[in-house]
């Protein structure tokens, strides 16, 4: 399910919300415009070289924000001649490691599909002490896997774009046309 709210900082931006069972994946321009993709929830803990957990969400065929998360993997993988750092591996799978922080310290996102699934796991690295969540940023300046970013970006605005059709915002319904 997608939720969104007003961003306190801007009104023209919404954080995206999608909820489903234990864990909550937000979605939502940080403080200096930075996409920050954020993991909540109670997830499966496991052990992963300089990781101290994972938390999976996964798309499926029927939610309704799998046409965006699709869309992202395709833009990906269709670009991947453009990957100079190791963003896509031998499996297609998509490694993006938080741009916030210096490699080795860095959470990682990863994102695969599994038969029409779209998986994603937050990884949280050890050397990140935060408390909540599993924040992975990606950057606009200074992007270690530029030109990716943007499909990002793009993520976040057709989402938003699609949760502007039917917005409850403190309790009321507002539907756009």
């Amino acid at each position: 399910m997608i939720k969104c709210r007003h961003n306190y900082k801007d009104s023209n931006f919404f954080d995206i919300t999608l909820v489903k069972d234990d864990v909550k994946v937000s979605i939502f321009y940080g403080g200096n415009c930075d996409l920050v993709i954020q993991s909540d929830g109670n997830g499966p803990r496991i052990m992963k070289d300089n990781f101290d957990g994972e938390m999976t969400y996964i798309v499926t065929k029927d939610d309704e924000e799998y046409d965006c998360f699709n869309t992202l993997v395709d833009h990906i993988l269709r670009n991947r001649k453009e990957d100079r750092h190791g963003l896509i591996d031998d499996n297609n799978v998509i490694n993006w490691y938080s741009n916030d922080s210096y490699l080795e310290a860095a959470n990682m996102l990863s994102i695969r599909r599994e038969n029409e699934d779209i998986v994603l796991t937050f990884y949280h690295n050890k050397y990140n002490d935060l408390d909540f969540g599993v924040p992975v940023v990606i950057t606009n300046s200074g992007c270690r896997y530029y030109t990716f970013n943007i499909y990002f970006m793009e993520l976040y605005k057709n989402l938003q774009s699609y949760a502007n059709r039917d917005i409850n915002i403190f309790g009321l319904n507002k539907k756009s046309s």
